[in-house]
């Protein structure tokens, strides 16, 4: 054994919920030993998971009209199945409404009256990301802060090489990393998408969670968690590569949100922040999980683009048998 060099059945790279997802899966009935390593560089760039909404809501889809609509059902039931199965701390039921903005145009219109008719309001889940990021840790994982610069395989084992020069060595790896230029090759490419937000806490709007999402002009989302008593007010699709606060947006989407609530006490909530989320959109909006091809030992779990807290648990479900076979 080399210095420097740490070994383990299996490595996983990064710790959002797609990680975090995957290792509770594996670990949840598991009763013989497995070794696994999860790196993340949180220290460098923190999980795109926490700079994010949170919602798990069918918006509107409905089975039958694509395959990609049909993965997104499936995807919403198996978080509901999980959730009712668990009751993990950090999910909490509402409601989630849509509108269609004043100044939409006509074909903002067609597609909402299509995707929509006349359902408006709808379930919703709302996930605290800090609190069920944490429920969902695994004791028996070793957690490294490494920033992996470097793949490579040597023999039947993959060699990762973080920033300062340290070795992970594993027959496989898996890649649950969202939003990121240097990913291996094989994984299929991605855009990345800007969510920009406010998050406003100690804020009292009753005891129920809900959320609006405005269609066209822009758009805009609004967010209330009733039990963590945070308002979420911004956008989750800005196409700019902007990785810090877009302050000119976030105050158009503030003035927005006045109008429409105008009898939330806007000027007396309590402290805020602007916080900014990258998401990574695969083609067609495709997401993807499953092993690389032509990369022996290397599997991945990425493109989950805005449905990523119920992605991740269909994917872990369907991974999990598999990577310890």
């Amino acid at each position: 054994m080399g210095p420097g060099k740490k070994f383990a059945d299996l490595i996983v790279v990064g710790d959002g919920i797609a990680s975090r997802a995957l290792l509770y899966e594996l670990f949840k009935e598991r009763t013989t030993p497995l070794d696994v390593l999860c790196l993340s560089a949180s220290e460098f760039s923190s999980p795109c998971s926490l700079s994010s909404t949170a919602t798990v809501c069918l918006d509107g889809i409905t089975k039958g009209h694509s395959a990609l609509g049909d993965m997104l059902v499936q995807a919403y039931q198996n978080f509901e199945i999980f959730h009712e199965q668990n009751r993990l701390p950090g999910v909490s039921k509402g409601t989630h409404r849509v509108e269609l903005a004043s100044g939409a145009t006509p074909n903002d219109r067609e597609q909402f009256l299509r995707r929509y008719g006349n359902n408006i309001e709808m379930p919703c889940y709302f996930i605290h990301p800090h609190q069920f990021l944490k429920a969902l840790e695994q004791t028996r994982v070793r957690y490294e802060n490494a920033l992996v610069t470097s793949f490579q395989k040597s023999g039947h084992l993959w060699e990762l090489k973080d920033r300062e020069g340290r070795l992970y060595v594993a027959p496989k790896v898996v890649w649950a990393v969202g939003s990121w230029p240097k990913a291996p090759q094989g994984i299929p490419p991605h855009q990345s998408v800007m969510g920009h937000y406010l998050e406003y806490s100690s804020v009292q709007l009753g005891d129920e969670s809900w959320s609006l999402d405005i269609k066209g002009e822009g758009g805009l989302k609004v967010i209330y968690r009733a039990r963590e008593h945070e308002l979420l007010v911004g956008t989750v699709s800005e196409k700019s590569r902007v990785e810090t606060p877009d302050w000119a947006l976030l105050t158009r989407k503030l003035n927005w949100a006045k109008r429409r609530f105008p009898e939330i006490p806007w000027d007396t909530l309590g402290p805020h922040k602007a916080r900014v989320g990258s998401r990574a959109r695969g083609k067609g909006m495709q997401p993807f999980w499953g092993p690389v091809e032509g990369q022996e030992g290397l599997w991945a779990v990425a493109n989950f683009y805005k449905n990523g807290w119920s992605y991740a648990f269909l994917a872990a479900r369907q991974l999990a048998s598999a990577l310890t076979s």
